[in-house]
């Protein structure tokens, strides 16, 4: 194996020098007697000079360009490579496959223009697009045959937690419930803040007045946070105890009224919590592993 990779390596490297040298002709690299075009590279280069203009510019460009060059290069081999494997391994992927994929990325922007615009602003045609999406769902579905991860053991889950209990710890937080006025709206958020303080209900009143439409439908309920808070927010937050309302607070959002449902301390996951989340770790790594070993 070593000696097959080191062949490998002896006619990347003539292939390389060639293209560093500026060989004739618009052959640079032939992958199992399959060509690589200096214009199909060149475009690919041309394509991230135009979006990155000043990438190589200056004293050392020229060689900037050339170790891109390379790189590039030696994508296209490994995608030349894996397309072979592919067919090699019969998978493939059907023009309506990669039309619906088309049109999910069209999806993506407001309407057509936007979509075109994109594509001519990153430089790709839509047949070039096409091709490239062809490319990735092909190499996934060759990475799903051939690179199936094993069934990880109890023996190995429970490895891997006492190894990485680090990982799993759940940080201190704080769940809380908010109402959002505008910035201007401060007679009337301390009117509501009146009468919250008088009994009335904090959901009812966070469904009619707060500006928050994400959390507003669910009575000012902020959930339990995935990012910390704007920090005026957590001053006040942290002042509060459980069932308590603060005054009114400022940030870059606006005018708050912050209700503190529940607190938790920084606490260790249990193996059992994890587990399930463990084995799709273990089984990503034989994937990839797997893959590696396939690729290589």
């Amino acid at each position: 194996m070593k000696r097959y990779i080191k062949a490998v390596a002896a006619v990347l490297a003539v292939s390389l020098a060639m293209l560093a040298a500026g060989c004739n002709g618009d052959t640079v690299a032939k992958v199992n007697g399959e060509p690589i075009k200096r214009t199909d590279l060149d475009t690919q280069v041309a394509r991230f000079s135009q979006n990155y203009p000043d990438m190589f510019t200056g004293a050392d460009g020229e060689a900037r360009l050339l170790d891109f060059k390379r790189k590039i290069l030696s994508q296209m081999i490994d995608q030349e490579l894996l397309r072979q494997a592919s067919e090699k391994e019969g998978v493939a992927v059907s023009a309506e496959e990669v039309d619906k994929q088309i049109q999910s990325l069209r999806g993506g922007f407001p309407d057509e223009k936007s979509f075109t615009d994109a594509l001519e602003k990153s430089g790709i045609t839509l047949e070039t697009l096409k091709q490239q999406v062809a490319d990735q769902m092909t190499t996934q579905r060759l990475l799903d045959k051939i690179a199936k991860g094993a069934e990880a053991s109890e023996a190995e889950v429970e490895a891997y937690y006492d190894k990485n209990k680090a990982s799993f710890v759940e940080e201190a937080a704080s769940h809380a419930a908010h109402i959002l006025f505008g910035a201007k709206d401060k007679v009337t958020a301390e009117k509501v803040l009146a009468r919250i303080e008088a009994g009335e209900d904090f959901g009812k009143l966070a469904k009619q007045y707060s500006k928050d439409t994400v959390s507003q439908a669910k009575g000012g309920d902020l959930g339990w946070p995935s990012s910390p808070y704007v920090q005026e927010f957590q001053a006040a937050l942290d002042k509060l105890e459980p069932g308590e309302v603060s005054g009114l607070v400022k940030t870059t959002y606006g005018l708050h009224i912050i209700k503190l449902i529940e607190r938790r301390t920084e606490r260790q996951k249990s193996l059992k919590a994890v587990s399930d989340q463990i084995r799709q770790i273990l089984m990503q790594q034989s994937q990839a592993q797997s893959y590696q070993g396939y690729v290589e």
